[in-house]
């Protein structure tokens, strides 16, 4: 009876535009639940028995929000605790932070990343809330400095993707975004910018789905030594699907990772976001923050497209302290054919890793980053950046 009810609330959501976002979230979960996990009642006992919380306290200094308090929690599980197959199961988790920064700027999110037993299902997504300064220096990749104007904002923001494995470490499936942004008040402008000329400039809300394939042959998700991983996706954002913009999204992030010696660590990646139609200026491709070319703001530089390389090398200092060294380039361009070498930016810097969990291999690191623009960025957090 209470799954009939379950699906007959479900039939429902999509005509209650409040929660038109999260029937996809519940949808993928209800489908898990009656396809994938037959025995789930009787392995719940297990997984809670296998739950590996680690909680810690976050400050950070980045560009893009001053010095930033909180909290976070991530728990580490694994569906399969006693691994009775030829198909290890890698570990999963969820985590919840919430956040508060010196510019009056309040985050909350919550982040899941699931493998079910065996593998034959993977699902990933975010749901986060936040208000927030930010700064916007226009659109390009050569926007001047003193041409900065300031703005908060709220937003609400849901990411879901449903994947299945067609062939060891190879996934297919689809995946949802949606955002709203709102409450937007411009408290500094810069005399030359024309908000009438800005898409969504005073607000958007965007929706859309597609499909997503990621090749994961990395030892660990969450902090890799060798392997390999791909994943690329595509997002259609259509006014049926109550997106107030059409507009068309191309994701790519490709990484390397190899052990040269002795829990040496060379790492690699490189990322591809394109779009075209009509895309409010705050879903553009966003070059910056407290994962690729780190040091710069996070928006710094935004367009239509954007490319960005990185590689770090990661070794141990003394027994659960680590250091890392690493350097990126990037740039942002309003059609493909606009990228050259020469207009790249540039972002380096060095990191130390303090090891909170030795079985998921969970480092706490501690970055400095510097930019060929003269920014400097500091980042305190959970798993490293890529």
């Amino acid at each position: 009876m209470a799954k009939i009810t379950l699906v007959r609330t479900l039939a429902l959501a999509p005509y209650f535009s409040p929660i038109r976002c999260y029937w996809f979230l519940f949808l993928g979960l209800f489908v898990s639940d009656t396809f994938g996990q037959k025995n789930t009642l009787k392995r719940l006992d297990s997984l809670l028995n296998n739950l590996n919380p680690i909680a810690v306290p976050t400050i950070q200094n980045a560009p893009e929000t001053g010095w930033n308090f909180g909290a976070g929690i991530t728990y580490y599980f694994n569906t399969e605790p006693t691994p009775d197959s030829l198909t290890p199961t890698r570990s999963s988790s969820l985590v919840g932070t919430f956040n508060y920064s010196v510019k009056r700027q309040l985050q909350t999110e919550a982040r899941w990343q699931i493998f079910t037993k065996n593998e034959r299902m993977f699902y990933r997504g975010a749901i986060n809330y936040a208000d927030f300064f930010d700064k916007f220096w226009g659109i390009g990749n050569n926007t001047p400095a003193k041409d900065v104007s300031e703005f908060t904002f709220k937003r609400l923001q849901l990411q879901v993707s449903v994947l299945c494995r067609v062939a060891p470490n190879l996934f297919v499936g689809g995946s949802y975004q949606g955002s709203y942004f709102g409450n937007f008040e411009w408290i500094k402008t810069d005399p030359n910018l024309r908000l009438s000329e800005i898409e969504g400039s005073m607000g958007s809300r965007v929706s859309g789905g597609g499909p997503i394939l990621i090749a994961d042959f990395r030892d660990n998700p969450f902090s890799a030594t060798r392997g390999f991983y791909a994943e690329l996706a595509a997002v259609y954002y259509r006014t049926f699907l109550e997106s107030s913009h059409r507009f068309d999204e191309y994701f790519i992030d490709v990484r390397h990772y190899r052990t040269v010696f002795q829990k040496h660590v060379l790492a690699f990646q490189g990322v591809g976001n394109f779009m075209n139609g009509s895309v409010p200026f705050r879903e553009k491709p966003r070059l910056g923050g407290q994962q690729i070319m780190r040091g710069y703001f996070n928006g710094r530089y935004i367009d239509e497209n954007l490319l960005a390389i990185q590689a770090e090398y990661r070794m141990p200092i003394y027994k659960k302290w680590a250091c890392s060294f690493f350097a990126g380039a990037g740039q942002v361009a309003p059609r493909f054919n606009d990228f050259a070498l020469d207009r790249s930016k540039l972002a380096y810097g060095v990191g130390l890793r303090f090891l909170l969990n030795a079985k998921e291999h969970v480092y706490l690191r501690f970055d400095t980053a510097h930019t060929t623009d003269g920014d400097i960025g500091f980042y305190i957090r959970v798993n490293d950046a890529f």
